[in-house]
């Protein structure tokens, strides 16, 4: 949640059009659900690995 608060700030201090704004945003989102996906069926588990 900080790393979207601080995103949001930066943006908006830099007076970025919209449109960038959302494409960070969306962006961030997909980074962060890829981490959880990730971290919720990991790849190197022990079933997997035999």
């Amino acid at each position: 949640m900080l790393a979207t608060g601080v995103t949001g700030l930066v943006v908006a201090l830099s007076g970025a059009p919209w449109w960038l704004a959302v494409t960070a945003f969306v962006c961030l989102t997909l980074g962060l659900g890829v981490v959880a996906l990730q971290s919720i069926f990991p790849q190197e588990s022990a079933h997997r690995l035999r």
